[in-house]
């Protein structure tokens, strides 16, 4: 009897250590984000909770839109574009180190940003001519198209341009395949070539719905310090291009 006693105390003992490991920690989504809004939780609130919890958001150009429609502030909706995407990864399990290894062995690291640049806020950094460059957000004005309202029997959605006032931008960069640096999540970045309209002096894009026409595509890949590098799929010729995340546009030109 009092070795079953004993057994029963070591189960239980066993047992209490082991629930805060089992307890799994807490990964924040969309549906999670509008759940706290319907409660009627503080945008300051739900901000710091983004800032201080894993996320894993999806900030494409349809979910954007959804969060808006669910009475998501536009203060909210950045926070979780500028959070690290993915929850914090489960440390992996230890290799074997061999007993013959090499003695000028020396572990691999994640690229890191090019010397001198330093990324922050929400804009996009980009080295060119051994000078760092800042793409600075602009938002785009929206003009609504009402032609296609007036073909008998249609009921899609008409075009909208969207304009960024001026000839050229104002960052500059030579024909190739720039690599550009940001904080901000990259998984709603759309790139694309920006036609310029002389006579009424702006550069603009079109868009049917959610769906630009004629993006370009473009690699992301996540650096060691959180940093995302942003590079064009292809070379770009002369003329004028953006990164376009919602309705803010990144706009820079290729000479």
């Amino acid at each position: 009897m009092m070795q079953l006693l004993r057994i029963l105390l070591l189960v239980t003992a066993i047992s209490g250590l082991l629930q805060p490991i089992a307890k799994a920690a807490e990964v924040l989504n969309n549906d999670a984000i509008i759940s706290m809004v319907k409660a009627g939780l503080g945008e300051d609130l739900i901000v710091n909770k983004i800032k201080t919890t894993n996320g894993q958001y999806d900030t494409s150009t349809d979910s954007l839109i959804k969060l808006k429609a669910q009475g998501v502030s536009d203060k909210i909706i950045q926070a979780m574009m500028s959070a690290p995407s993915g929850a914090s990864p489960a440390p992996a399990p230890a290799s074997p180190t061999p007993s013959a290894a090499p003695p000028s062995a020396a572990p691999t690291t994640a690229a890191s940003l090019p010397a001198g640049m330093v990324v922050q806020g929400q804009s996009l950094f980009v080295k060119a001519n051994d000078r760092v460059l800042e793409v600075l957000p602009v938002t785009a004005e929206v003009v609504h198209s009402m032609a296609k309202h007036f073909i008998p029997y249609y009921f899609g959605p008409g075009d909208n341009w969207h304009l960024v006032r001026g000839q050229k931008a104002v960052v500059r960069l030579p024909k190739g395949k720039p690599s550009f640096y940001t904080k901000v999540n990259p998984s709603s970045f759309q790139l694309m070539r920006l036609t310029y309209d002389s006579e009424r002096n702006f550069r603009y894009v079109v868009s049917t719905g959610a769906t630009y026409k004629g993006t370009l595509p473009f690699t992301s890949n996540r650096l060691s310090d959180d940093t995302f590098e942003l590079v064009p799929g292809t070379e770009l010729d002369g003329g004028e291009y953006a990164f376009v995340a919602g309705g803010t546009f990144y706009d820079f030109g290729i000479e």
